[in-house]
């Protein structure tokens, strides 16, 4: 079976053993990932020597990470277009009083880590690997302090963090292949929007500053609502707890325009391309729910409606890193790992971001690659063991082909408590995992029992 410990072959510690132990940890995390790490691992020994591992000064959450980029880098060599999508989260750890070096997060009362990571996928939204990551704290001692940070460079702000990842993709990314940064209102900063950018970078973000058109006292944001409508899109909306399922009727509005910088980048100017999505024929919502509204700015030129359809599009993507989040915390469960330092529990944190990485990849390798033969995935036996899980019930005959990559996802969702209804679709993430984790534990069974 294709396996999570592939990530770390590049891993540099100086010792050898080193790297096998990280392959041992995180295969044991990825069977074990909603388990804490004591229920990982069979027997005291295999506990303490985890521990040891993340406890090993040689042992860095940046290493993990290289290793697992230069893969992540590999794979981008397959594609001319490359989205680089970031987004931050905060790591709350607030009920585990006994780990030291952790800072206050939006709500003052509670304590944690920030991270802020940024993830290579297809325009499609596969998940290719993680291409930048920085994680850091709050300390208690800068409370208050925000009233200044219009005073303060950007490089003391957090704000930092959208440049410092730009710029981290830009060294990893090889030339040839073309990048477009996607963010949400956040990364809306003079910075990101007037800094320099190589010839194969752009970017696609959603604005909070309604930014002042050159030589004008228009904004782009009244004179775009001026403009037009050019065209109409239905887009499905999914059911959550905070917005109603629907197919929303939206209202499209574009132009391109020269903005105009303030403060230190006043003397800056730069050509952009903007967007205005609006919700029309609004149904009733959700209580406090509002309907659609995104302006998007980019550096992409709009030439045609074919083109402002494809940049929503890639906006949309953003999804996909919401969904790393939900699979790191849900699916992993790093808020609740119990490690007294802070430097333990980046370690393990950092782990548990490729594990995350890897159940997401599996989740869209069924629709990416679905009609190829599973050979590459799972081998001759590995392969029948999975049917007969997913087929107990019905005592179906073992097919004479080994079934295709999105059989074999589906039956790892079944398995994993997925229905499987024409009404359901296609796996999500969560069932996946869990489906992942039994065959995980049949096979290593299986091993025991045939030796």
């Amino acid at each position: 079976m294709i396996g999570i410990s592939d990530e770390f072959e590049g891993s540099e510690f100086g010792d050898k053993r080193l790297n096998k132990r990280l392959n041992r940890i995180s295969e044991a995390f990825v069977k074990n990932s909603e388990k804490s790490i004591p229920e990982s691992f069979e027997g005291w020994s295999e506990v303490k020597s985890a521990y040891r591992f993340m406890s090993n000064p040689k042992i860095t959450r940046e290493e993990i990470l290289r290793s697992h980029t230069g893969k992540t880098v590999e794979r981008l060599k397959e594609h001319d277009i490359i989205l680089a999508v970031q987004d931050t989260t905060s790591l709350d750890f607030t009920n585990h009083k006994r780990i030291n070096g952790l800072g206050y997060l939006d709500q003052i009362t509670g304590s944690g880590i920030i991270m802020h990571t940024t993830l290579a996928t297809t325009e499609e939204g596969k998940p290719l690997g993680i291409l930048s990551q920085q994680s850091w704290i709050r300390d208690f001692e800068n409370l208050g302090k925000s009233k200044t940070r219009r005073t303060r460079e950007t490089s003391q702000k957090e704000s930092q963090k959208w440049i410092t990842a730009v710029e981290e993709t830009e060294r990893v990314v090889p030339e040839n292949i073309q990048v477009i940064t996607v963010a949400d209102r956040e990364s809306d900063t003079s910075d990101f929007i007037f800094r320099q950018r190589p010839s194969n970078h752009g970017f696609v973000i959603r604005t909070y500053h309604d930014r002042l058109i050159s030589g004008t006292k228009q904004r782009v944001y009244e004179t775009l609502q001026k403009e037009d409508e050019a065209s109409r899109i239905t887009l499905h909306i999914e059911n959550s707890s905070s917005r109603k399922g629907r197919n929303a009727v939206l209202s499209i509005r574009y132009g391109s325009y020269e903005v105009s910088g303030a403060n230190h980048w006043k003397d800056h100017t730069a050509k952009v391309s903007a967007i205005i999505v609006n919700e029309v024929d609004v149904p009733e919502l959700k209580k406090n729910e509002k309907p659609l509204k995104w302006l998007l700015l980019t550096s992409i030129p709009l030439n045609d409606i074919e083109v402002v359809l494809r940049v929503i599009d890639i906006y949309r993507t953003r999804w996909i890193i919401e969904r790393f989040h939900y699979t790191l915390k849900s699916g992993c469960k790093v808020e609740e790992l119990q490690l007294k330092e802070r430097d333990r529990l980046e370690v393990a944190i950092a782990i548990y971001c490729v594990v995350s990485w890897f159940l997401l990849w599996l989740t869209c390798l069924g629709r990416e690659v679905g009609e190829k033969r599973s050979q590459f995935f799972l081998d001759d036996s590995e392969w029948k063991i999975l049917y007969k899980m997913a087929n107990k019930s019905t005592k179906k005959p073992l097919p004479e082909e080994p079934p295709t990559i999105s059989e074999i996802i589906y039956m790892l969702g079944r398995i994993g408590g997925f229905l499987g209804r024409k009404s359901d679709g296609f796996p999500g993430v969560k069932n996946i995992w869990q489906g992942l984790i039994k065959l995980l534990i049949v096979l290593e069974y299986a091993d025991i029992f045939s030796t």
